[in-house]
């Protein structure tokens, strides 16, 4: 074969289709719709064996199916992807079996794994060709990541990223710059890779007052991808939060009774908001249920949960230690006392 440069037989614009002619002893790349100067980057090779004896031969795992005389304009991608591809050579003897003829229409499953269909236009030393690239149409999903609002004296901005992984890299799907009123994001992602992702990564940095003293974070998150796309909110809790403990105690506490109530917040590792209460025998007795209101500001981004410690005696005995965490969701719980399993003495259990 000799050597030059490549020469391209379709425009830039038109890479995956074309027309040409593919001079005997060379060798082609379908990938990039040129000529190919060297065997090591090429899909087939116009093989001259003798003056007569030729065939075109798969090369660097490409594959080859011939199809004969069928309709070239109506092969589609679902068509080339169900043939009997081989590694075999397709004859093109100028004497004797010739699978190249005028007209003849024959399939490529190039080296990297695309199909295309390729038509003989002029069968001789050089072959006229055209050929086309069959791609699988690819498809769409919205992304929607809403960004509600927080007071401007807490944040000063959102910065969002949204991306997914495809075979062909990181994509982005979504960005944007927000201040404390929130905003959407809007984007997509495609199944490009033969699929749509089943996640997303959304990483939003907040940036806090510098009055609050509040570090700015990131936080990423993985929505989930639906038939309908993505849609997720993120909202930081910012309210204040008001737990109601019920004591339920019976019998009656004595005087000498009493209760010490602890509770804390904590948000990524750290105590952000902390009290205790003390309630004695006598607070105890005023009211067959006596009521105690927690009252704290969460952390406005990792809120998620708080814990309880309780404290004390009852009927002039000591009680255990009772601990137990909740969610921020809950408003109210009841305490009570029951006898322990010696029969002896008393627990506190959360009803």
């Amino acid at each position: 074969m000799v050597t030059l440069p490549p020469r391209s037989l379709a425009s830039p614009s038109t890479i995956s289709s074309g027309s040409g002619v593919l001079r005997g002893t060379w060798a082609f790349d379908f990938e990039a719709g040129i000529e190919a100067g060297s065997l090591q980057v090429a899909d087939v090779w116009w093989e001259q064996m003798t003056s007569t004896a030729r065939q075109l031969v798969p090369l660097n795992g490409a594959a080859l199916c011939s199809m004969g005389l069928v309709a070239y304009d109506s092969l589609g991608l679902a068509d080339l992807t169900r043939l009997p591809y081989s590694t075999a050579p397709i004859p093109g003897n100028a004497i004797g079996s010739n699978a190249l003829v005028d007209g003849s229409v024959f399939a490529v499953r190039t080296r990297s794994g695309n199909f295309v269909k390729v038509q003989v236009l002029h069968y001789d030393y050089n072959l006229g060709i055209r050929w086309q690239t069959c791609t699988r149409p690819v498809n769409y999903l919205g992304v929607n990541v809403t960004l509600g609002n927080t007071p401007s004296w807490l944040v000063t901005r959102y910065v969002v990223e949204c991306s997914y992984n495809t075979p062909n890299g990181i994509r982005n799907c979504g960005k944007g710059i927000y201040g404390p009123e929130g905003g959407v994001v809007q984007g997509q992602i495609s199944d490009e890779g033969g699929s749509f992702p089943s996640t997303i990564l959304v990483t939003i940095t907040v940036d806090f007052q510098p009055d609050t003293k509040l570090v700015g974070l990131v936080k990423s998150f993985t929505p989930p991808v639906t038939d309908t796309g993505v849609n997720f909110l993120f909202e930081p809790l910012r309210v204040i939060q008001k737990t109601d403990v019920l004591f339920d105690l019976q019998p009656l506490p004595i005087t000498t009774d009493y209760l010490l109530l602890r509770w804390k917040h904590i948000a990524g590792g750290v105590v952000v908001a902390s009290g205790q209460q003390y309630l004695s025998g006598d607070e105890l007795r005023k009211q067959a249920v006596t009521q105690y209101e927690i009252v704290f500001v969460p952390d406005p981004i990792l809120a998620k949960d708080f814990s309880v410690e309780i404290e004390g005696r009852y009927q002039n005995q000591l009680l255990p230690l009772f601990t137990q965490t909740y969610d921020l969701s809950e408003k109210a719980f009841v305490m009570r006392a029951q006898k322990d399993s010696s029969g002896t003495g008393y627990v506190l259990v959360s009803a």
